[in-house]
């Protein structure tokens, strides 16, 4: 058998070593694309996350202040005040009496937590809270409001609000 140098029926090493360089190279580059986009994914399900416990935080609270009576409602420096410490301008922890039915809502370490009438406690956006802050403000037009900084925090992404709510009555 005679071996013929001018077959070109094939690949020569060369073009497939370069072959194979090219699509290493678009494999790692659509690797760390990929990688690239499934991070900013979950950065974006995070923050997500924490627009929603905020804005269900701020709505209970929102609703609560809008339904309890401001001459019976109180702010405290902290939650082992409320049943028999000074009243405050501003605290972390304030008692709402509505109709039928009073609540205490409070900072515990990093916890929302509310405090029911019969002292059963639920714990809300659990090891996320950074600041709940309100205070307490009379108008010059004899009407009441509480003013909110609740911010939030989660792997190193952070968010805060701050609303003020009018007593209805």
């Amino acid at each position: 058998m005679k071996f013929n140098a001018t077959n070109n029926d094939g690949f020569t090493l060369v073009e497939l070593s370069i072959a194979i360089v090219i699509s290493s190279i678009l494999v790692i580059v659509i690797g760390n694309l990929t990688i690239a986009s499934n991070q900013y994914f979950l950065k974006g399900m995070k923050q997500a996350g924490l627009q929603r416990d905020l804005a269900f935080l701020m709505e209970m609270l929102t609703n609560e202040v809008r339904e309890a009576s401001a001459d019976q409602s109180f702010v405290y420096e902290d939650s082992s005040k409320a049943d028999s410490g000074p009243i405050s301008t501003n605290g972390t922890c304030i008692k709402l009496k509505n109709p039928g039915r009073e609540v205490v809502y409070f900072k515990g370490q990093r916890d929302f937590v509310l405090c029911s009438q019969s002292g059963t406690k639920v714990r809300f956006v659990v090891d996320n809270i950074d600041t709940l802050l309100f205070t307490k403000a009379y108008l010059a037009d004899s009407s009441c409001s509480v003013n909110i900084h609740l911010a939030i925090s989660e792997y190193g992404h952070s968010i805060s609000a701050h609303q003020t709510i009018f007593f209805r009555n």
